[in-house]
């Protein structure tokens, strides 16, 4: 035998016998962690008799040499911590995804002996505490430590990470971390820190990352402006959610430019100004959120352009204006809720157009006139349909709705006429609010139709007649108010009284009267 060849056969001599102390090293290490973890009923593969098929054991992956690659034990309700863990052992782990288990106390700083690791997910478990060693994981992809305990500031080394496309720190308790010295994080693609409990400014590292695609910063107490640039600095933006903070100031008209946005969301904060009628631009908007601010002026009439536009939400915006009919030709629009501003007129008839509406809501302002019946021959997918505190009139045309309704509500208008027995059709219907109206007659037998009803209010109308029987077959009713009306005869026996004033149905035997007669005289 030749010098080479011997050579060569020592060399794989000594590499195999390098890989077998490696694996035996990592089989070790995993093992003294399952000893340290409570009823590790997912591991019983991960046992000494079993070291040999390590790379068949529950949640690991190996590479060609045997070497441990990923460990993946998502959902396997581990208890315990990761202090011992040797990280050290496992240096060709490209991959840990340990979401949804009981794990707690800190996140060990050894943790940075990783330094192949790609993917890191411990979001859903216990930790208490973010390493600033995690800023070494220098090859880092993804990071999800979403929904855990962690508190404290978030460590500026996490923007050591310059490969980073994937960081999710919400639902957390993260205060504000020093800005002065975060870096420019230039491979981040989405970052969520929703839900935590920052209350700075507007994060400035953000406007340096200019390939961000995803952006939620919502449910914090962040207050101040948003930058003026925004829109120029993030031009890849296709998510911004910045929702329940305490942002103040104008909408930035530079988000108008921003030619990719599909869904904006800036509700419950203390934003000023009109709608620049610049947002109709936004040609692939599909979800845009404004409401419960200070706004002023209009509905702009070029939201009519917005021709991707499936959610729209100016709830509580003090917006004064009537509702433009340009946005019937949002045909993709099925969620309006225009509720609680100062809109005049009545409900355009384009909205006949909107073929896909299921839930919509213009409560709580100063609309008028008939609600037309072509409405409901298009809306075909109606679920909530929610009108009240309004001037609406005209005969009441609870007939022409689809069957697939959960919320009917009518009240404080001025709608007249009877119920109509094609009530009954609407079996889905868990909330049926028609008080504080005019309407007449009796009411009808078919209501009995209705077993997932859990509110029905008919209070403050002109109804008359006998209390049907019916009523008795509401099995899932929880509140009944029929007062103030002309209605006389009993309650059914099967009707368990509650609550006198509005006779609501309990679930426990009641002491009181198993009928009442009615004779409530109109009072308005």
């Amino acid at each position: 035998m030749g010098t080479k060849p011997l050579l060569h056969l020592l060399f794989l001599l000594f590499l195999s016998y390098h890989c077998r102390i490696k694996a035996e090293t990592e089989v070790a290490a995993l093992l003294k962690w399952k000893s340290r973890l409570s009823s590790p009923i997912s591991l019983l593969s991960w046992s000494s008799s079993n070291a040999s098929s390590l790379c068949n054991w529950h949640g690991i992956t190996c590479n060609s040499a045997g070497r441990v690659t990923a460990l993946e034990l998502h959902n396997p309700d581990l208890e315990g911590n990761l202090d011992d863990l040797n990280f050290t052992a496992l240096s060709t782990l490209t991959q840990l995804n340990l979401n949804n288990n009981m794990l707690s106390e800190s996140i060990p700083g050894t943790i940075s002996a990783l330094s192949n690791l790609t993917f890191l997910d411990l979001s859903s478990n216990g930790f208490a505490k973010m390493p600033p060693e995690i800023g070494s994981l220098l090859n880092l992809l993804d990071l999800r430590l979403f929904n855990n305990n962690l508190a404290d500031a978030i460590p500026y080394q996490l923007s050591y990470l310059k490969k980073v496309r994937h960081v999710d720190l919400g639902f957390n308790y993260f205060t504000n971390p020093d800005n002065s010295q975060f870096q420019v994080m230039p491979s981040l693609v989405n970052l969520s820190l929703t839900l935590n409990s920052l209350d700075n400014e507007f994060p400035a590292f953000i406007l340096q990352c200019p390939n961000l695609i995803y952006l939620d910063l919502s449910r914090n107490n962040f207050s101040g402006p948003i930058p003026e640039n925004i829109g120029t600095q993030l031009v890849n933006l296709e998510y911004l959610n910045l929702d329940f903070n305490s942002f103040n100031g104008k909408i930035p008209l530079s988000l108008a430019k921003l030619p990719k946005l599909r869904d904006l969301r800036l509700g419950s904060n203390f934003f000023t100004g009109r709608i620049d009628t610049a947002f109709g631009n936004l040609s692939n908007l599909q979800f845009l959120e404004l409401g419960n601010n200070t706004l002023e002026g209009p509905i702009p009439s070029s939201f009519g352009k917005l021709g991707k536009l499936e959610h729209l939400d100016l709830n509580l915006a003090n917006l004064n204006s009537s509702i433009p009919p340009e946005l019937g030709f949002c045909r993709k629009l099925y969620f309006i809720n225009l509720s609680n501003n100062q809109l005049t007129g009545g409900l355009p008839p384009s909205f006949s157009n909107l073929t896909q509406m299921m839930y919509f809501g213009v409560s709580g302002n100063s609309l008028s006139g008939n609600i037309s019946p072509d409405l409901f021959v298009s809306w075909t997918h109606l679920v909530s349909f929610q009108v009240q505190n309004n001037n609406f009139s005209g005969i009441f045309l609870g007939g022409r709705f689809g069957n697939r309704f959960d919320d009917l509500v009518f009240y404080t208008n001025n709608f007249t006429g009877p119920i109509p027995e094609e009530i009954g059709k609407l079996v889905n219907l868990v909330q049926l609010d028609l008080s504080m109206n005019y309407l007449v007659g009796p009411i009808p037998k078919t209501i009995g139709n209705l077993k997932q009803l859990n509110s029905l209010s008919l209070f403050y109308n002109n109804l008359n007649g006998t209390i049907p029987e019916e009523i008795g077959n509401l099995i899932a009713l929880q509140s009944l108010d029929i007062n103030t009306n002309l209605l006389e005869g009993v309650l059914p026996v099967q009707f368990l009284i509650w609550r006198i004033c509005g006779f609501s149905p309990s679930s426990q035997t009641s002491s009181l009267a198993r009928s009442l007669r009615i004779s409530a005289k109109i009072a308005r």
